[in-house]
């Protein structure tokens, strides 16, 4: 359901940051990418993402310094999300999924062959795929009804959200 003018509208933002643990080398090697992470902002401090040790909520500080994080861009998010953060918040604590990046890698690497690999798990996260979770089918944020849902990586989110009317950029 989306609801627009609603009272208890939470604002979000579009986080990207870039580091050197193993799943963001390979991210940034294999795309080109400045951005290897994506997260999304709550309130004032707050980072709701997916990252190696599941979905979490933290300060903005400690992902940024405890995990050595370099911020790459930030998004104010335009259109109302509320309902997607709520949808979000609900799967912290999940699992992140490794073997799901490896999926990406193939599908991207293979794509003209369009062959489907193993099946999607609704209980474990990519980093942009659980970002995706704001606006999952385009309808509040129209520069993402075409991204490749299965295989979405941080880049191309950025992509989007650097030409996009939905996103104003911050930083």
């Amino acid at each position: 359901m989306l609801v627009t003018d609603r009272v208890d509208r939470i604002p979000a933002r579009l986080v990207f940051t870039t580091g050197l643990d193993p799943f963001q080398l390979l991210v940034g090697v294999t795309t080109g990418s400045k951005a290897t992470h994506a997260a999304i902002g709550i309130g004032d401090d707050q980072l709701l993402h997916a990252y190696e040790p599941g979905v979490l909520l933290e300060s903005r500080d400690e992902f940024l310094r405890g995990k050595k994080q370099t911020l790459v861009a930030e998004f104010a998010v335009l259109p109302d999300v509320t309902d997607g953060i709520y949808e979000a918040l609900s799967h912290v604590g999940k699992r992140y999924d490794v073997a799901h990046v490896i999926k990406i890698g193939l599908l991207r690497l293979l794509r003209p062959f369009t062959l489907r690999l193993w099946p999607e798990r609704e209980d474990r996260f990519t980093c942009a795929r659980f970002a995706m979770l704001l606006d999952p089918y385009g309808e509040a944020i129209p520069e993402w009804r075409d991204v490749w849902r299965e295989a979405v990586v941080p880049a191309d989110l950025l992509d989007r959200a650097l030409v996009g009317p939905s996103f104003v950029r911050l930083s």
